[in-house]
């Protein structure tokens, strides 16, 4: 990851899993959206192409 992304995509991560704790859902929902943005986040940390990075 470029390190001009990088501020954005913690924050995007930092929101996500915020937006986890609030969910109104089972517990299971919550845990599901924490599990799933870390696999995602984590798939996509090789990227450093800018358009790439965007188009994710």
């Amino acid at each position: 990851m470029t390190s001009a992304f990088r501020p954005q995509a913690l924050a995007l991560y930092r929101t996500l899993l915020r937006s986890s704790y609030r969910w109104p859902g089972a517990a299971e929902e919550k845990q599901y959206i924490k599990q799933e943005a870390s696999r995602l986040f984590r798939a996509n940390l090789h990227l450093s192409d800018p358009g790439a990075i965007a188009e994710k």
